[in-house]
Parts: C-alpha cells; structure tokens; sequence
C-alpha cells in the first residue's frame, strides 16, 4: 500500500503481513513466527522483529521496494514440495494454473496472455475514437443496473455505481487479457474495496 500512495509507512496500514511481524497477535495470528525464525536463522522473536523492521525501513530508503510480481500474482510461493502440496490441497480452485520455478523458488500462478497474441498486428492497437472513457462506464453501468446497493438513496447508488466503475478499470489494467483473473484480483488480492469505501463484489 506504500507504493501504491496509500500510505506513507508499511506501519500505517493495518491489514498487512508488516504490522502482523512487527504486531503479532495471541491469537489467530496468520504468521507462524517459529517456522519463520527457523527458516531465517533467527533465534528470538524480538530479533525477527528488529530485523524485519530494519529491512523494511532500508528498502524504503534506497527504493527498492518494487512490485514483485510472484507474490502480488502467485496462489502460493515457496519451495517446489510446498506449492505442488499447496496445489493438491486447493484442488479445482486451481485448476489451470502452472507451478514456475526460477531455481531459487518455486510460484503456483496462471499463465497470462498478451492481448497481442490474440490479434493480428491490424488488431494490436485501439484508435483514440474507441477509447471508453470513465463517464461511459459510469454511464453504461447505471443503464443495465449492475449494482444494486441496498436501500433506494439516489445518491448512495450513484456512489456505488461509480465505485463499481473504477473497480472494473484497475482490475481490466492489471488483468486486460483474463475477466476470470480480473474478478479475482479485485475480490481477493486488492484493496481497492477499502480505498474506494465498498462492499461491491465483482463477477
């Protein structure tokens, strides 16, 4: 969330892997801190937390904290045993994704496919007159009614009409060849619900 202007601190948001390290729960806690000092060669959980805080604040300051796209796409990351256990567990949830191996890790993921390889070269590039701009998707969403918040405020409608527009530009961004991905990215790997203030669901 820091890259994407959210934030200006890691710390700043509450629902990442950071505040999880640097703020670990009693209960319920998404991170195995055992397993992660083990692996890391760490031997107390205030040096894990010391250190993961050090690493952050230095990748920060000399801006290396890039997208990295095999945690930002990948169902599951790790070594070769993990995700292959990873993809048998999750079963037809995953069906039609590769496991990728880079020689240092291995990502269960879906293969994307440019819209170039689609088309033939007449094809690879949309004249500015078919460009959609965002009031025709707001307008055309309005038109077949595809939201329908509770209630019938005029005004909270329109708020979630348009609401539901932008959700459907940035995920088309991130996903332009795939609507099954672009659904997915929105619901389950972005924060744009919280950003924009809704509980839309894309389908």
């Amino acid at each position: 969330m820091v890259r994407a202007g959210a934030v200006a601190q890691p710390s700043d948001w509450d629902f990442g892997g950071y505040t999880e390290i640097q703020q670990p729960r009693k209960r319920y806690s998404l991170v195995d801190r055992k397993k992660l000092m083990e692996l890391l060669g760490i031997p107390d959980s205030e040096q894990l937390t010391f250190y993961h805080r050090e690493w952050i604040e230095e990748a920060l300051r000399n801006g290396s904290n890039i997208r990295d796209e095999k945690w930002t796409e990948g169902v599951a990351v790790g070594s070769q045993e993990f995700v292959e256990a990873a993809r048998e567990k999750l079963g037809t949830r995953v069906r039609g994704r590769n496991i990728c191996s880079d020689g240092r890790s291995s990502v269960l993921k879906e293969t994307q496919t440019p819209y170039t390889a689609l088309f033939i070269p007449g094809k690879a590039c949309l004249r500015p007159e078919n460009s959609y701009k965002l009031d025709i998707y707001i307008e055309l969403i309005q038109a077949i009614n595809l939201v329908r918040p509770p209630g019938t405020d005029p005004r909270e409608r329109e708020r979630c009409q348009i609401a539901y527009a932008k959700m459907l530009i940035a995920g088309r961004l991130v996903h332009p060849g795939s609507e099954r991905e672009t659904a997915r990215w929105i619901n389950e790997n972005s924060a744009i619900c919280e950003l924009l203030k809704t509980d839309a669901i894309v389908y």
